[in-house]
């Protein structure tokens, strides 16, 4: 594997061996065992589920999702749609539970940057919406998607850097996969949004 900077990323397993096991090594923590489910790669199939993970992730962060009818849903689905059929560009890892269905997912998406010194190439990924249901937390199923999306990214795309933002809830597990943080923090500028039509 290539030396990558800023994050450091670890060595991962190929996502199709993370299935049915008793535990193992991510980045360096052990996690739980996954009793007969794995990640998958997400499809246009899955949009509804991951429009319900990301409002899950929004309110887990204090903010108002709205109703099953909110504005940001629809547009969130028609994106979800589009991503999906770029698969250079973005991919999604879900853990379908045999009985609840999608409840887990990591998404990633690519960019082309300018390039830099430490990223001859410019191209960046990015790691986002990493949520969980809430009655399927603590096994071990948030590690595996992530694990699967950077495998994705090491061994399908161009990527040398990923970046993410991190919850304070979510910092240890980026932590134990090789995430650090950076020298310079991360700053946002919100603009104005326009009134509706």
């Amino acid at each position: 594997m290539r030396p990558v900077r800023d994050p450091v990323m670890r060595p991962l397993p190929n996502p199709g061996s993370v299935g049915p096991r008793t535990g193992g090594m991510i980045g360096g923590m052990t996690t739980p065992a996954l009793a007969q489910v794995q990640p998958r790669r997400a499809t246009q199939q899955d949009v509804a589920a991951l429009v319900h993970l990301r409002s899950l992730m929004f309110s887990a962060m204090g903010g108002d999702v709205g109703g099953q009818d909110a504005a940001w849903r629809l547009a969130a689905t028609h994106w979800f749609l589009e991503q999906l059929a770029r698969p250079d560009q973005f991919a999604g890892f879900v853990i379908e539970h045999p009985m609840d269905g999608v409840v887990s997912a990591a998404l990633g998406s690519c960019d082309a940057r300018a390039p830099s010194p430490g990223n001859v190439t410019g191209s960046h990924g990015h790691v986002f919406n990493i949520s969980t249901d809430l009655a399927h937390r603590r096994r071990g199923y948030a590690q595996a998607c992530l694990t699967a999306l950077l495998t994705w990214f090491d061994t399908d795309t161009g990527v040398r850097v990923v970046d993410l933002a991190a919850t304070t809830d979510g910092a240890r597990l980026y932590q134990l996969a090789g995430f650090r943080e950076r020298d310079f923090p991360s700053m946002r500028l919100m603009m104005q949004q326009p009134p509706p039509a």
